[in-house]
């Protein structure tokens, strides 16, 4: 399980990123940019994150993409070698401008300065100017240019064995679902009395966006418990074909969740994070189908299929 990352900066100073995973939604190139804003002493906005991938311009290896919650455990080795490899290049060069030592030196606010002393600064761009344009200014023997691509493998994965299988899941995360609920015995109607979450994913770089992964998540666990269901005719056709058969959760089905995040980090990841997406979509169902089953337990009903519509538990119901 492997990933690959291209950090650069460019002329102006800003920084550019590319990865062989493109985000479907979950805000990776945020954290992308917090992550190497961090390492190279700029802001988030002055990184740029491709929103795309190109197989002639992104670094890829035939384990990139999107799958297995492998963002925060793999791809976040690939993002910090390559801004960590860009960081050495620019302390190396900017030293050399500033005739200083590299280690008394400090990256922030876009500029490399020295210690104690912060009127000696050369700013990223101008050490990228050097980098690109003026490589007689650059030490004896650097080569030019201020990028670099960084080609990372989790150290606990391993190759297929003899079957073909391989651990795509490298580090675990937690999460527990505590679900009340009402079920009106007359429509089977359900409705959501709390909901509460507990769940560990290791370092959260981004507590928010952390937040609305739980709460996303949780809301397909729902739409898989109570409407999502694929219905065929008896000669195979499919008869969910739209979104007005075919149901998902509104805001109107979803509740308020009460959400207690604990943080664990993970020894087996770059920087401690681990995934936090299938937190909500996995544990939701079985809480709430044996939520429901405990409140239908004066009709001796017991849950063994979803969905849980409102037409499956009315006749649940009344073959009580």
């Amino acid at each position: 399980m492997g990933e690959a990352a291209l950090v650069r900066v460019e002329l102006d100073g800003s920084v550019r990123v590319a990865t062989g995973n493109v985000a479907s939604g979950q805000g990776y190139p945020t954290v992308i940019a917090q992550i190497v804003a961090d390492e190279l002493g700029v802001t988030p906005p002055d990184v740029l994150v491709s929103p795309w991938f190109d197989s002639h311009e992104n670094p890829w290896m035939f384990s990139s993409g999107n799958f297995s919650n492998k963002f925060s455990g793999t791809d976040t080795g690939a993002i910090v070698g390559a801004a960590r490899a860009v960081r050495e290049k620019i302390l190396s060069v900017a030293a050399h401008l500033l005739e200083a030592a590299p280690a008394d030196l400090e990256l922030r606010d876009g500029a490399a300065a020295v210690r104690g002393a912060p009127d000696r600064r050369v700013t990223l761009a101008q050490v990228a100017s050097a980098a690109y344009r003026d490589l007689l200014a650059l030490p004896p023997g650097a080569a030019g240019g201020l990028e670099a691509r960084y080609y990372y493998v989790n150290p606990a994965a391993t190759r297929p064995d003899a079957a073909r299988r391989v651990g795509v899941q490298l580090a675990f995360s937690n999460s527990a679902h505590v679900v009340a609920v009402e079920v009106d015995r007359a429509t089977g109607a359900l409705r959501f009395l709390a909901y509460a979450i507990a769940h560990d994913c290791g370092r959260e770089i981004n507590p928010l966006l952390v937040e609305g992964m739980v709460h996303g998540s949780t809301a397909h666990g729902i739409g898989a418990t109570l409407l999502e269901e694929f219905v065929y005719d008896d000669e195979g056709q499919l008869l969910t074909t739209t979104f007005a058969d075919y149901l998902k959760p509104t805001a109107l089905d979803v509740p308020p969740f009460r959400v207690a995040a604990l943080e664990t980090p993970s020894p087996r990841t770059a920087l401690g994070a681990k995934g936090v997406g299938e937190g909500g979509a996995i544990p939701s169902l079985a809480a709430i189908a044996n939520a429901v089953e405990d409140a239908l337990v004066p009709l001796g009903v017991t849950i063994t299929r979803l969905p849980l519509t409102p037409l499956r538990l009315w006749e649940a119901i009344r073959g009580a």
